[in-house]
């Protein structure tokens, strides 16, 4: 997926509300991300469901490298302990 940076793809929720057919159209075929703004603060964000994939892809080998090099390490922890705390620094 494309790194969006957060100055493109910004658009007012109201917008998005009138055209969602149309943005949906646009992230499926750029399979950039879509900000979604209320007040002008971002709310949401609109991902392609193959970059969304993709995404919780490279977080699961993520968390693997992470707990692999605790082991190497030898600070192997239980999966369950190393999952927990992963979810609680990535807010998951």
């Amino acid at each position: 997926m494309p790194r969006t940076h957060i100055t493109e793809g910004i658009r007012p929720l109201s917008e998005f509300r009138t055209h969602a057919a149309e943005f949906l159209e646009q992230v499926r075929a750029t399979r950039s991300p879509l900000i979604l703004t209320n007040r002008g603060r971002p709310m949401a964000v609109l991902l392609d469901i193959v970059a969304y994939d993709n995404l919780l892809d490279e977080l699961d080998v993520l968390r693997d490298v992470t707990e692999s090099d605790l082991h190497a390490a030898g600070a192997a922890e239980p999966h369950d302990r190393v999952n927990a705390r992963l979810r609680t620094v990535f807010g998951l």
